[in-house]
């Protein structure tokens, strides 16, 4: 009985881990352009499509590790938005988190990100944490 109870109890261990992702297949999972589609309770939804919307903010990870974050391009976000593509890297930092590096229309910015949820049409990613340098003499409302 002790056998079967501990054979039962290994395969579903294994079981169990093989469903948590690796860096690996996070990462393969990552790669492309995420449209930003809407605001959820527990972080942002991102849709995968071939290329940005042209109305709509959205985040691009390339196998390299860079990154072309669209958001607005200036501190404006009273409708009609204008949206500009900016240039930085990302990386990994756990099985389910990335630092996110790049420069926009007011500085740079550092944000750390935790990925709640990918597959091979949706991102549900949380901010945990920014932090924005900003460029000397430039107009800030806030």
């Amino acid at each position: 009985m002790t056998l079967f109870r501990n054979s039962l109890l290994a395969l579903t261990a294994v079981l169990l881990c093989s469903f948590i992702p690796t860096h690996t297949e996070l990462k393969d999972d990552l790669i492309g352009t995420w449209v930003q589609i809407e605001y959820l309770d527990n972080g942002i939804l991102f849709e995968k499509q071939a290329g940005f919307a042209k109305d709509k903010p959205g985040v691009s990870f390339n196998a390299d590790g860079t990154i072309v974050k669209r958001q607005n391009a200036g501190w404006c976000g009273t409708p009609p938005i204008s949206y500009a593509n900016n240039n930085g890297t990302w990386r990994q930092t756990s099985d389910s988190t990335l630092t996110v590096n790049y420069s926009y229309w007011g500085g740079t910015a550092e944000e750390n990100w935790l990925i709640v949820e990918v597959d091979d049409r949706e991102l549900v990613l949380q901010r945990l944490e920014v932090r924005r340098e900003k460029k000397e003499g430039e107009f800030s409302p806030h």
